[in-house]
């Protein structure tokens, strides 16, 4: 590994990656980031987030790892600017994930960087399993462009849908009574906006978000009495855990997260109504939630959009194991940024489009 580098882009993969580093004692020669209210900050006390003005000052030989999940116009676009400035030495983020110099970077990680194409292989029949639950030609070519990806150790060559639309994929009937459960609402609740925008009529909406920043959130709806906040990480059981908050861009549970959070399973909530509807999106923990709300979704049979990306074995065990409780549900997958933002979709029968009892 190169004595020097520099992070391109301080969003969520650019403090991941830092902190990738970090924790084992490499530290990165900066990170670089457009946006005026980023510049000035360092990362952990340690690392300093500055404009591109800074690029002048560098070594024409730097190594500049660019970290953005898009690895197609947008990543073109940095690496062209850059190879203008005279930086020829420049490599996406997934990319440099690949080496085997820098595996032990990625041991712990929260996201699907560095691909485990063994891991494919060791789960053929898994995965070839799971190629058969999908309900319509698209999640086939998609799981199947995804297997491929993981395959190859690449992110491209998967057809992606517009990000506005995760979550909302037009596959089952609206009702009125909507009882929508957010897991992972997050720090700006856009997943909470754009379910306003496309539900003028619903019941209830469950705000799920462990990390201080849902109280920005919930000030921004305080007069909805239709929204529930629940300052809560979501599990399979009450316990007790740590959330490591990234610029409140993103958090995750982390053993050396400075926050210290309470967990509660969904089947040990008390519900006012019935959830209608389950999103899940946790950094990772989507396996324990749907553990942990087993009764609750046999009880209830809610529509279900669970995130399938954090893991490599996310993209068979999750699908496997809603089949294998579910089986009177249409099961349906998309991408929404290659591997980075995959949601599989759990539709009961009796929200199917046409369905008549």
């Amino acid at each position: 590994m190169e004595d020097e580098f520099l992070i391109y882009g301080g969003g969520y993969l650019g403090l991941l990656l830092c902190d990738y580093c970090l924790n084992k004692g490499i530290f990165p020669k900066g990170i670089i980031d457009r946006s005026p209210d980023k510049q000035g900050i360092r990362w952990r006390n340690m690392v300093s987030i500055m404009s591109p003005d800074y690029l002048n000052t560098l070594d024409r030989g730097t190594k500049i790892i660019v970290a953005h999940s898009n690895h197609g116009n947008i990543y073109d676009e940095i690496r062209l600017f850059l190879n203008d400035k005279g930086f020829k030495n420049v490599e996406h983020i997934y990319e440099f994930a690949q080496r085997d110099e820098v595996a032990d970077l990625f041991d712990e990680q929260k996201l699907v960087l560095r691909i485990h194409s063994e891991k494919v292989r060791e789960n053929s029949v898994k995965i070839s399993a799971v190629g058969k639950i999908w309900d319509d030609e698209i999640s086939r070519k998609v799981y199947t462009q995804i297997i491929s990806a993981l395959e190859r150790g690449m992110v491209d060559g998967i057809d992606i849908l517009p990000l506005r639309e995760q979550y909302f994929l037009n596959v089952f009937s609206k009702i009125d009574n909507e009882v929508f459960v957010d897991i992972g609402g997050g720090p700006t609740g856009d997943v909470l906006q754009e379910f306003l925008e496309r539900n003028r009529q619903y019941c209830r909406y469950y705000y799920f978000e462990p990390d201080e920043n849902i109280y920005t959130v919930k000030t921004k709806f305080e007069k909805n009495e239709q929204i529930i906040f629940n300052k809560l990480a979501v599990s399979d059981t009450e316990e007790k855990l740590f959330l490591k908050n990234f610029m409140d861009m993103n958090s995750v549970i982390d053993k050396q997260g400075e926050q210290e959070v309470i967990s509660i399973s969904l089947d040990a909530y008390q519900f006012k109504e019935s959830p209608t509807f389950i999103k899940i999106d946790a950094e990772g923990y989507e396996r324990r939630i749907l553990q942990g709300a087993e009764q609750t979704i046999l009880s209830c049979r809610p529509i279900i959009a669970c995130a399938t990306y954090h893991s490599e074995e996310d993209f068979w065990e999750i699908p496997l194991y809603l089949y294998n409780k579910l089986k009177d549900y249409r099961y349906y997958i998309r991408s929404y940024l290659n591997i980075s933002e995959v949601i599989l979709y759990a539709i009961p029968k009796e929200r199917w489009v046409g369905y008549e009892i």
